[in-house]
């Protein structure tokens, strides 16, 4: 594959041809569904041809037989009415002539009679009938519009229809069937004719009207129950062709389509159709022409059925024919679907084949898929998420990984790569600087590099800053220790003061603090020195006037009469001595505010001590400071080196 192509578009790439390779073998796959559904609909439709068969016949019997019971019946009625016609006539012929000519009475109720009478032909035929009738639903009657019996006038609508018909057509038979009491009945009528000369001049002789023979007389009425049922009975009376010629139709269409392609009806409605091809297998054709010829033989057996005279020779001939042809059609459709069937399984067997192919293809390519999808995809990112993990634990002595492609997967493995080298560069530019190598060049960019910039531009005022920091404190600790000696050198000149050697000299000068103090202590011990010089001097000079008081006094003892001449010089001496000890007390008030002085320059010399010493502790704690930010500056560089990791 490409390797200039983004994983977008390889993934599109690749999934575009599986779902292609998807697409055709579920197109294969449902194309031979689709075929397999039709071979299916196709065995069905022919399977339902034996079931038409056999439905044809059945229609074409069943509605025969059901119009052939009324025929039958009037068949029947018809035959019966010729008998009685043919009975009244001889009755009438053979009878009723004699009769009159041996003058026995004819009467309407013979048995009312007190002599002997024969009934009126009419008469005999309602007796017989009655007989005849008696305990069945069935009936026979004459009646007329205008009878020679009253009680025998035409009663209801059906009569009067029947009358009228037969009047207008009186060699016909008038039937009709009607509903009475929850049973449905039949009624026949027929013309009561006058069938010899002596039944018309009889009918004339009474009714004062001339009646030739073949005159309608009246009707004759027969009523007979024709079902308990009447739905039943209905059904049967209103049976027509339609479910024939639905069958009929719907075999046609079918052979027709099967045989020559085209609409395949798929329900008896014919509603629904599906168009198929014409079968172009040899045998299956030749059944279809078999087929064919014998259903063309069978619906010309159903129409000599339907157009033979009811129980006629042709009638029962047709029926006969149709048995026989229906079963024939019904062996012929199931040899069809037989034949069909072994297609159908041929094409199953195909189907199985291209399915199984179309399968393996698609699983090879799935296995390709999934396979380069291994190698390209998943196996890299394992590999990326792997030196990654170690990195994380801070492992940075990984390898770098190969890239072999331009696309996402080429592109995460360039960056995990550069990543690498920038992360090693962090840990070594981490280590220069842990051990003071600022000025090594890197090549990182963006924030850490500036954040690195930023922090070796502080670490490197920070050195600079120690540098200072250093400096200062060497030149506060020789000023210490030029202090200390000073102090100390001060120190020792005070305390030979204080033990009374005042030879030492203090040799500190200076602007400073300590220089003007050892200046002070310079004047002082110098001022002290000749305060105590001139008390010494004034205490030589007491001592000798103390002597020389002491001599005159020894002298006044001998000599008395110097005494007088003498007390001016005493009073003199007195008062020199006088002055002399006011002088030693002035000196001695001078020593002792010189002493205060020097008192109050040492207690300031103590204070400067103070001040040094707390200068020195401030420097001290500089230093220390100094020490903490050394130490935390080391802190925050292992805190760049774990952040580095």
């Amino acid at each position: 594959m490409n390797t200039n192509l983004s994983l977008k578009q390889k993934n599109i790439g690749i999934f575009s041809f599986l779902i292609l390779v998807v697409f055709i073998s579920g197109a294969i796959i449902f194309y031979s569904l689709d075929k397999a559904k039709e071979d299916t609909d196709i065995t069905n439709v022919l399977g339902r041809q034996r079931m038409l068969s056999q439905a044809m016949g059945k229609a074409a019997l069943g509605t025969a037989m059901a119009k052939s019971r009324k025929k039958t019946i009037e068949q029947e009625v018809d035959a019966l009415d010729r008998y009685i016609t043919q009975m009244r006539g001889t009755y009438t012929r053979d009878v009723i002539v004699p009769v009159k000519k041996v003058n026995l009475k004819i009467s309407m109720d013979p048995e009312a009679e007190n002599v002997p009478a024969v009934p009126f032909p009419a008469t005999l035929t309602r007796m017989v009938n009655e007989k005849f009738g008696a305990g069945r639903d069935f009936s026979i009657d004459i009646i007329s519009d205008n009878p020679v019996n009253p009680n025998k006038g035409l009663k209801t609508e059906l009569d009067k229809e029947a009358f009228t018909y037969l009047k207008n057509a009186p060699a016909d038979v008038f039937s009709k069937v009607y509903e009475e009491n929850g049973k449905l009945f039949i009624g026949l009528y027929t013309a009561d004719l006058a069938s010899v000369e002596a039944c018309a001049s009889c009918h004339t002789s009474i009714k004062g009207k001339t009646f030739k023979v073949g005159d309608i007389l009246g009707i004759r009425q027969y009523r007979l129950l024709f079902s308990d049922d009447v739905a039943l009975g209905k059904s049967e009376l209103q049976a027509g062709l339609g479910e024939y010629d639905t069958a009929r139709k719907v075999f046609a269409a079918t052979l027709t389509a099967v045989k020559n392609g085209g609409d395949l009806p798929m329900d008896l409605a014919m509603k629904e159709t599906k168009p198929v091809p014409a079968i172009t297998d040899e045998a299956a054709r030749n059944k279809l022409n078999e087929i064919e010829s014998k259903f063309k033989e069978f619906t010309g057996h159903v129409g000599d059925l339907l157009s033979s005279e009811v129980n006629s020779k042709p009638y029962r001939q047709a029926q006969q024919s149709i048995l026989v042809s229906s079963n024939e059609l019904r062996g012929l459709s199931d040899q069809l679907v037989n034949v069909f069937a072994d297609l159908a399984n041929k094409n199953q067997s195909a189907i199985r084949l291209t399915v199984i192919f179309s399968s393996l293809v698609t699983l090879v390519i799935l296995i390709w898929v999934m396979s380069y999808l291994a190698r390209s995809v998943i196996a890299p990112v394992t590999d990326l998420s792997r030196v990654l993990g170690e990195i994380a634990k801070g492992d940075f002595m990984q390898e770098k990984l190969p890239v072999v492609s331009s696309d996402e997967i080429g592109a995460l493995a360039g960056t995990y790569n550069t990543m690498l080298n920038t992360m090693r560069q962090i840990v070594s530019q981490a280590e220069d600087i842990a051990q003071g190598n600022l000025d090594k060049q890197y090549e990182l960019k963006g924030d850490l590099a500036h954040a690195f910039a930023k922090m070796i531009q502080e670490l490197k005022e920070k050195q600079i800053a120690d540098r200072k920091f250093k400096e200062i404190a060497e030149e506060r600790r020789l000023q210490a220790e030029d202090l200390q000696k000073k102090v100390d050198h001060m120190l020792q000149v005070v305390n030979s003061a204080a033990r009374g050697d005042l030879t030492r000299k203090v040799a500190v000068t200076g602007k400073d603090a300590i220089g003007q103090m050892g200046t002070g202590l310079i004047i002082f011990f110098k001022k002290l020195t000749e305060s105590l010089g001139a008390i010494l001097k004034a205490s030589d000079t007491l001592s000798r006037s103390a002597n020389e008081i002491s001599s005159a006094v020894q002298d006044q003892a001998s000599v008395s009469a110097q005494q007088s001449s003498s007390v001016s010089e005493i009073s003199s001496t007195v008062e020199e001595l006088s002055q002399s000890s006011s002088q030693v007390a002035g000196n001695a008030n001078h020593v002792a505010e010189f002493s205060a002085n020097a008192l109050r320059e040492s207690e300031r010399g103590v204070e400067t001590l103070e001040t040094l010493k707390a200068k020195m502790d401030e420097i001290t704690d500089d230093n220390h400071a100094g020490i903490k930010e050394i130490v935390d500056l080391g802190k925050k560089s292992n805190e760049i080196g774990k952040v580095m990791e």
